[in-house]
């Protein structure tokens, strides 16, 4: 029992913690969409198995499912590591908000 606790706690504090809008982000942009896609890859199986094809047709369809994800994987992080290297390359930022300009020497000698 103690085992448990300290393993419990110990996920706890070393864990990330999420907002309830992150995860919300999350389930919308990733778990929805895969598990739509999940469903309709199990029924064109299920389909292709009770039409009694081949088991090379199913073979197929489901070695172009993987290749289709693996690509489309591949395609994302390209992109995402292209936007990370065109934003790092980008000017300085602008601060949103006026920033008074440090006073020089000379301006104090004259003022001062």
């Amino acid at each position: 029992m103690i085992a448990f606790f300290f393993i419990f706690v110990w996920l706890r504090g070393t864990l990330p913690r999420l907002r309830y809008d992150q995860f919300m982000k999350f389930g919308w942009k990733v778990l929805i969409p895969v598990s739509l896609l999940w469903i309709l890859i199990v029924a064109t199986l299920r389909v292709l198995s009770q039409q009694n094809t081949s088991r090379a047709v199913t073979l197929a369809f489901a070695s172009g499912v993987v290749v289709l994800i693996l690509a489309g994987t591949s395609l994302y992080e390209r992109s995402q590591k292209k936007s990370k290297a065109e934003n790092a390359i980008g000017d300085i930022p602008q601060p949103s908000f006026p920033v008074p300009q440090i006073p020089s020497q000379r301006a104090e000698q004259l003022h001062g």
